[in-house]
């Protein structure tokens, strides 16, 4: 359910973009502003469902004690990948802001496929099962 209503919302806000922009902007934005502020809003939606997969399994792993991996994976992540990306888009490619965007998005899609993959793995299992054990083991206590 999470992947199609982050999807429906994505889609919803790439059509809808520039009128988002035009309401909060009111009548003082310039055209320019309107179109650069549109076009990097669209870029961000291209990210809304990836963002959602992974806080949607972060939060599932963090609820039966997988803690250490999500949190590893996002030190990695934004020091490293993002950071990384960043510094090719905007400082040797030279894309400037439309550059950090990419490298933002592209961390949050490599993000939601490192959750996804631990989460089809099974490894979380292992802290459910030896939970449920610890409270069981009080319980007879």
């Amino acid at each position: 359910f999470n992947l199609l209503l982050s999807a429906v919302l994505m889609v919803l806000g790439l059509v809808s973009a520039e009128w988002m922009i035009g309401f909060m902007g009111g009548s003082g934005i310039t055209a320019e502003t309107l179109a650069l502020s549109t076009e990097y809003l669209r870029i961000q939606f291209w990210g809304f469902v990836p963002l959602c997969l992974n806080f949607t399994i972060t939060a599932a792993l963090r609820g039966v004690g997988d803690t250490r991996y999500p949190a590893m994976v996002a030190l990695v992540c934004t020091v490293v990948v993002r950071m990384s990306i960043c510094w090719v888009m905007v400082d040797l490619l030279e894309l400037g802001l439309y550059g950090a965007w990419v490298a933002i998005i592209s961390d949050m899609v490599l993000r939601a496929v490192l959750m996804l993959r631990r989460y089809r793995s099974g490894k979380w299992k292992a802290r459910v099962r030896k939970r449920n054990r610890e409270e069981a083991a009080a319980q007879n206590c």
